[in-house]
């Protein structure tokens, strides 16, 4: 009779064990969404009208003097405390799913999905919360790696960078007239704009519960910019239009590595990917 009672304590002890074990292996297995890094953009806005394009004449290019906005929408996890807070979030959704399927079934079956989805949350909770505080990146470290991406963008002079390209296109690509400095006040003003500079990641749905998505996310350079015709002599604006770059995925942590210098490779595609929208929608593309 011991001997019963004791082999089903040791079964009881196993599964909560097993369970443990599983959801550490579910955390740590998911360590990080797979994407395939590429430079996107988003829709093109609607192009101006021949009639407005064929009152352009000779076109002035300029850039607004205003700092960017940087905003880091996601981030990476900093420090212990911060990485368990949220490995406990992640391992709890994941043990309240693995036990809690029952609930779905519904009637009496539900009782004991309530009843596994508290007890997996709990067990969750406490091995996510483990498994965060280890994986997370520790506070001073964060600190220095997105301070590096910060001064990196804010350096970037990415307002010149879009206006010198636009430049270089319309002379490359059209046949628009561009204004001298000396003739500026006499042509139409096309005004380029960089509004954000942001490090955004995939929505948390998009991340397995507990993965170090969460824990330290991939984050997309995006950067968004708009342009305004203006005609010179009364400042009406004639057209404004606002033109997004998607760019590569990687960690924060990643974006800092080697001196930020994939944070300046990165401006370098957004300069280029901006101003041949901004030329193609202003002065190519049919409606």
């Amino acid at each position: 009779m011991n001997a019963l009672i004791l082999s089903g304590l040791l079964s009881v002890r196993s599964s909560k064990v097993f369970r443990l074990l599983l959801l550490i292996v579910l955390l740590s297995g998911c360590s990080r969404v797979s994407v395939i890094p590429k430079d996107l953009h988003g829709p093109l806005p609607p192009p101006p009208s021949e009639s407005l394009r064929s009152e352009l004449g000779t076109v002035w290019v300029a850039s607004s003097l205003a700092q960017p906005g940087i905003e880091f929408v996601q981030t990476p996890a900093s420090g212990l405390w911060s990485g368990a807070g949220r490995g406990a979030g992640g391992g709890a959704a994941i043990g309240c799913a693995i036990l809690g399927w029952p609930v779905y079934l519904g009637g009496p079956a539900a009782i004991i999905g309530f009843i596994g989805c508290a007890g997996g949350a709990t067990v969750g909770a406490i091995s996510g919360s483990i498994y965060g505080a280890f994986a997370a990146e520790p506070a001073k470290t964060v600190e220095v790696v997105m301070t590096t991406v910060r001064n990196t963008l804010m350096s970037s002079e990415i307002q010149q960078r879009v206006q010198d390209q636009v430049r270089e296109l319309i002379t490359t690509h059209t046949h628009v007239p561009q204004a001298t400095s000396d003739e500026s006040a006499a042509a139409t003003r096309l005004e380029t704009e960089v509004l954000s500079i942001q490090l955004d990641g995939l929505p948390p749905l998009a991340y397995s519960p507990g993965s170090t998505g969460m824990i330290n996310p991939s984050v997309r350079l995006v950067v968004t910019a708009q342009a305004r015709l203006i005609r010179t002599h009364d400042k009406e604006e004639l057209y404004i239009a606002r033109f997004e770059y998607w760019g590569a995925r990687m960690t924060v942590p990643e974006w800092a590595s080697n001196n930020a210098q994939p944070v300046r490779d990165g401006i370098d595609r957004a300069a280029l990917a901006l101003a041949e929208q901004i030329v193609d929608v202003v002065f190519l593309l049919s409606r």
